[in-house]
């Protein structure tokens, strides 16, 4: 079984008590460029497949807005196989606070989905932010992603 890779960037992190609605935000246009082609998917909702599939049908991002943002998340992930990998890179100057925001939103995501989740700083500001920021193995093991 293969996995798939996807990559949300933010070149701005002025609200981050947006950021979840923000990474939810991302999954949806990943999901929509896959659609209709999504992976068959036991774990997934069909009620939720069916409404968003109506979204991506009129060229909208799938967020039925009636879904926790966990639920959200977690669909759209298996919209795209649920075998997957998320790299959230923020590309700015990253103070500590919103730099601890990043990594508990990680954490949130891969709570919520299963998928394996990374924070990249490409500009992160003092050395206390390396203490926090986790190397994830995105291979995970040899029969998840090939």
């Amino acid at each position: 079984m293969t996995g798939r890779l996807v990559s949300l960037r933010w070149r701005g992190f002025e609200r981050p008590s947006e950021f979840l609605g923000e990474i939810v935000t991302g999954l949806a246009r990943a999901s929509l460029t896959l659609w209709p082609d999504w992976p068959a998917c036991d774990e997934a909702s069909e009620a939720f497949r069916e409404v968003a599939a109506r979204y991506c049908a009129s060229g909208q991002l799938p967020l039925p807005n009636h879904y926790p943002l966990a639920t959200l998340a977690r669909e759209l992930t298996l919209t795209m196989g649920g075998n997957l990998a998320v790299l959230l890179v923020v590309e700015q100057d990253l103070p500590i606070d919103a730099g601890v925001i990043a990594r508990d939103a990680a954490g949130w995501l891969a709570t919520n989905t299963g998928a394996a989740v990374a924070v990249l700083a490409t500009r992160a500001s003092g050395a206390e932010l390396s203490r926090w920021v986790p190397v994830v193995d995105l291979t995970r093991t040899a029969s998840s992603f090939e």
